[in-house]
């Protein structure tokens, strides 16, 4: 009977290590770097309404709080910003507030 208790307990702690070992505060274990989703306007798009007061970029997993980089090929071409960066929808997508420009 003790050597049955002591499977079960070991299958139990082997259970919850696997559990834990494939999320660790909410977040899930990195299996690669993230990937973009989609880009809002979408990368490349011409003739972007120029009301719009955010661009953002949607991630294939959560992302870390505070820790982005936006990026620019070249600096005329970048948009003013109107504000910081930050995170929505389960820190899936980034959020830039802008102000843009005709043209």
């Amino acid at each position: 009977m003790i050597s049955v208790s002591k499977k079960y307990l070991f299958a139990l702690a082997m259970v919850l290590m696997l559990l834990l070992s494939r999320s660790v505060s909410g977040y899930a274990r990195d299996h690669g770097p993230p990937r973009v989703i989609i880009t809002y306007p979408r990368n490349g798009m011409r003739n972007v309404d120029p009301s719009i007061k955010e661009i953002s970029v949607t991630f294939n997993e959560r992302m870390m709080d505070k820790s982005w980089s936006w990026c620019y090929e070249e600096r005329d071409t970048f948009p003013r910003l109107a504000g910081q960066p930050y995170y929505t929808e389960k820190n899936t997508v980034n959020v830039l507030p802008v102000q843009l420009e005709p043209n």
